[in-house]
């Protein structure tokens, strides 16, 4: 299933969280692959297995900013500052990801 197909998850559904994470990671690495035919280098973070803190938070940013970077894009949003514990940020956290992910995709022609 691809990452498109599940945009979000359930709060409180660890099947659920970690079946995001995986689809979610492996959509990262097709960013990479697609970004390496332009000649860019984009480290690989361990996200395929989501923890919900603060150095998931700040990995899965620091790889957002590499692909921003690779498409001259400047600076991507602020995907690193998220409480988990409070759900209208989580919903707009995952809006406002899953539009920067169809930026990304529509860059890359995905």
């Amino acid at each position: 299933m691809s990452f498109s197909a599940i945009p979000v998850f359930q709060l409180g559904d660890p099947a659920g969280e970690q079946s995001w994470a995986v689809a979610h990671y492996y959509e990262h690495l097709q960013f990479n692959s697609a970004l390496g035919t332009l000649t860019a280098t984009i480290t690989n973070f361990p996200l395929q297995r989501l923890t919900k803190d603060q150095t998931w938070l700040a990995a899965h940013q620091h790889w957002h900013q590499a692909i921003w970077t690779a498409l001259q894009a400047g600076t991507s949003a602020d995907l690193a500052t998220l409480d988990w514990e409070k759900p209208n940020q989580v919903d707009d956290w995952f809006q406002l990801h899953r539009s920067i992910h169809d930026d990304i995709r529509t860059a890359l022609s995905l």
